[in-house]
């Protein structure tokens, strides 16, 4: 876990059954639908087993073509949807906290669309 003086916290309430977020939140066929930082990006899904121990790779790629891939490992899968880094390595906590200031509003981003997309199904 990271610890730094402040955490950046994001939250939604969505009217939708938790299994239904949860489905979301961690199928492949969901996630390519919703999970993007910006709403002109769009998301391709390599690998996805979002399950203990676990992990998901996928690629955003920017309006202007600039790709970004993500590797995500999963120690545990909790139904509560939180979620921050376990365990990074230096380098790695070194980029979260440089990114810090613009995690908020990407995830305000991203939520909104899952809330947008869980309101289609």
């Amino acid at each position: 876990m990271i610890h730094t003086k402040s955490q950046p916290i994001v939250t939604r309430e969505l009217s939708a059954p938790r299994q239904l977020v949860f489905e979301a939140w961690t199928q492949p066929k969901h996630l390519r639908n919703w999970m993007f930082s910006k709403k002109a990006f769009t998301c391709e899904y390599v690998s996805a087993d979002i399950t203990p121990r676990g992990a998901f790779l996928h690629k955003m790629t920017a309006p202007n073509g600039h790709e970004m891939w993500l590797l995500t490992k999963y120690e545990a899968v909790n139904p509560q949807l939180i979620w921050e880094p376990v365990s990074p390595t230096q380098a790695e906590a070194a980029v979260f906290e440089a990114s810090r200031d613009q995690h908020s509003s990407s995830w305000d981003e991203g939520l909104d669309q899952l809330v947008a997309y869980c309101e289609t199904l």
